[in-house]
């Protein structure tokens, strides 16, 4: 009886063994192999499905070419697919194609947020910028507040899409013919020359204007932007500020209740 046991034992390990053979060789025949032209060649379909080229998007200038706000969202969530297929086919120690690759989506990604937050942050037009010739009112300072708020994301994902693209260029651009497909040099991308310090230049401008002219607390700094229509800006005593505002050099308009 105890040779009989022993004898099943024996077989139910030679049977897991088989089977745990039959799993991995499965996962190795359906894994695919990462290569950076393919997930490039990818990208390139998505831009043309989408009207717009990584190579020329910038933010900011005479130059400025952006991606159409309402395919942003789609493209994005396309792109999370893509990523998803490569991280589940990499290897645990990742060879540098796979890690370049990994970093060109990213990028990308990095990329599309910038300039979705840009456009968010320009939707409410001069009302959104303290900087503006036509100066600002208070009593509209959500749209301060909403505008700084989507220009301080622009830039941190942008100056993000920045550094990981110099990566990308700098240490894989021997692998897989990397330089040549994303471009160095005079054919570097065209991202790289977008002027994100005018947006980090905006956001304090409003900071400014938040914070001395219309006195509101800025401590907690931009936590999430605001609804500017029922946003409550607190009153104070005009007339005790109003002899100092012509020395601050801003054009501020009240609004009478």
């Amino acid at each position: 009886m105890k040779k009989l046991i022993k004898t099943h034992k024996k077989s139910i390990k030679i049977a897991l063994g088989i089977l745990a053979a039959i799993i991995i060789f499965t996962l190795f025949l359906n894994s695919k192999n990462v290569e950076f032209k393919t997930t490039f060649d990818q990208i390139t379909e998505l831009d043309q499905k989408y009207e717009t080229s990584f190579k020329a998007e910038m933010i900011g200038g005479e130059a400025e070419s952006l991606i159409n706000y309402k395919h942003i969202d789609a493209y994005l969530e396309e792109l999370k697919l893509i990523r998803e297929e490569v991280a589940n086919n990499v290897h645990s120690e990742k060879t540098k194609e796979e890690q370049a690759t990994l970093l060109f989506i990213d990028a990308r990604a990095m990329m599309l947020l910038a300039q979705k937050n840009y456009h968010l942050g320009n939707q409410y037009g001069s009302k959104g910028f303290a900087g503006d010739i036509e100066g600002f009112s208070c009593s509209e300072s959500g749209y301060l507040i909403n505008t700084a708020y989507y220009f301080n994301l622009s830039y941190s994902s942008g100056l993000e899409a920045y550094k990981m693209l110099d990566n990308l260029i700098a240490d894989y651009h021997l692998i897989a013919n990397i330089g040549e497909l994303v471009g160095m040099n005079k054919e570097k991308p065209k991202f790289f020359y977008s002027l994100l310090g005018n947006l980090k230049t905006e956001v304090a401008r409003n900071f400014i204007a938040l914070e001395e002219f219309c006195f509101i607390d800025m401590d907690q700094g931009l936590i999430s932007p605001v609804d500017p229509l029922k946003y409550n800006w607190v009153q104070t005593d005009k007339e005790a500020i109003k002899e100092s505002l012509e020395d601050k050099g801003l054009n501020i308009s009240y609004t009478a209740e």
